[in-house]
C-alpha cells in the first residue's frame, strides 16, 4: 500500500527538498501546506490517510507547537509518527514528552532523516 506522508513547513526550497527526498527514497505520496489550518483540517478527515507527519515549529499562522498538541487529540492519528523538523533545538526533549515521535535538527543529513523514515514504514 502506497504510504502518504504530511510535510507542513513555510520554506519552499525544505518542501521541494523533503519532497524530492522522499520520492526517491521511499515509495510514497507527498503533501504539503505552509498552514497549520490546512494540515489539522486534512488530519481530522480520515481520508486520505496520512502515515507520516514532517512538521516546522516555525509557521506563519499557527505554530508546530500547536499542530503537534492538536494531532495528537485526533483519535485517529494518536500513534501517527511525527517527526519534528527545526532549527530550534532547544526545546528537543519538550516536543518528545509532547508526543513528538523524533527530532530532527536543521539543516539535517538526509541519509539519517531517510533512514529514520523508512524505520516508520517497516
Amino acid at each position: 500500500m502506497l504510504k502518504r506522508v504530511l510535510i507542513v513547513e513555510d520554506d519552499t526550497f525544505n518542501v521541494k527538498l523533503l519532497e524530492t527526498m522522499l520520492k526517491q527514497a521511499v515509495d510514497c505520496e507527498v503533501l504539503s501546506t505552509d498552514k497549520g489550518s490546512e494540515a489539522l483540517a486534512l488530519l481530522e478527515r480520515e481520508e486520505p490517510h496520512v502515515d507520516l507527519l514532517l512538521l516546522d515549529l516555525h509557521l506563519p499562522e499557527m505554530s508546530g507547537e500547536e499542530i503537534l498538541r492538536r494531532v495528537r487529540e485526533i483519535e485517529h492519528y494518536k500513534d501517527l509518527p511525527i517527526f519534528i523538523i527545526s532549527v530550534d533545538g532547544l526545546d528537543e526533549k519538550k516536543y518528545l514528552e509532547m508526543g513528538a515521535t523524533d527530532f530532527v535538527l536543521k539543516p539535517f543529513d538526509p541519509d539519517t532523516l531517510l533512514q529514520k523514515i523508512g524505520m516508520c514504514f517497516e
